[in-house]
């Protein structure tokens, strides 16, 4: 089945891409206090998250199991994320430190492995 995940502040969503389902394809998840970016890793069924509120970067499954936090400090803006899903690497931005960072094994992230400033 075909699906999209969209977030609302607070939830991520998954919705079909059949325009005509009305079905629900994933229970709303209640995972941030402001869910800035959003990304999906299929090898581990994780979504990952970037709280720009708490200033965080965190995982849950898709039915809304293994929650936590994975990153929380350090970070003063983060603003967008993407898993490299061949490697397994989380990339995000944070804005508020001006950097592009990579963690490059995010099951075991704890504090970023290397950034790039933006600038």
């Amino acid at each position: 089945m075909l699906k999209i995940l969209t977030y609302f502040l607070t939830e991520i969503h998954g919705i079909s891409l059949d325009p005509s389902s009305k079905k629900e394809v994933m229970q709303p998840l209640d995972v941030a206090r402001n869910c800035f970016a959003v990304d999906f890793y299929f090898n581990s069924s994780l979504l990952f998250y970037a709280d720009d509120r708490a200033n965080a970067i965190g995982q849950v499954s898709r039915v809304g199991t293994a929650k936590k936090i994975i990153i929380n400090s350090g970070l003063r803006r983060p603003q967008g994320l993407a898993v490299d899903w061949v490697a397994g690497n989380l990339f995000w931005t944070d804005s508020g430190n001006d950097v592009i960072e990579v963690c490059e094994s995010h099951m075991l992230c704890l504090i970023p492995c290397r950034n790039d400033g933006l600038a």
